[in-house]
């Protein structure tokens, strides 16, 4: 569907059947959360940003700040094992940390992305809990249609 320039937004859910107490190894909730960016905690103003996408999903990290400067798009997040670029193809980028070490940034060269279509990003945490942002559009010439 990305191929084909639709927009699909990611969410998370914890799929919890609560058949464990919290704090007990098999507990299944709280897994998995969705980050909404609104201006105000109000159900107008979520709904918009879900209309948007203006959220992630995760398991645990927290992205921070994404954007656009000068050719090169930039990602903080929470202390992070590693941050994935991941193409529609075979390449990707990645910056990871070194063992017992984290991460909180990466910057990523647009013109890496040679032809692709679409980035996203993945924020993999020490635990192997993961964040993944929704696809971000390119134009035929490299442009961003829209973050």
């Amino acid at each position: 569907m990305l191929w084909n320039g639709k927009r699909l937004f990611v969410c998370a859910t914890d799929d919890n059947h609560n058949r464990f107490p919290e704090g007990h190894p098999h507990c299944d909730s709280f897994g998995g959360f969705t980050f909404i960016k609104a201006k105000e905690l109000k159900y107008e103003a979520v709904i918009k940003a879900l209309e948007k996408g203006d959220f992630y999903a995760s398991m645990g990290p927290e992205i921070y700040e994404l954007y656009v400067e000068d050719g090169k798009v930039h990602l903080t997040c929470s202390p992070a094992q590693r941050i994935i670029m991941p193409p529609k193809g075979r390449n990707f980028s990645c910056v990871s940390a070194y063992e017992g070490e984290s991460v909180t940034e990466a910057v990523f060269e647009l013109g890496d992305l040679n032809y692709e279509e679409y980035f996203r990003f993945e924020v993999l945490d020490s635990r192997g809990r993961r964040a993944a942002t929704r696809a971000i559009l390119l134009r035929r010439n490299g442009l961003i249609l829209y973050l």
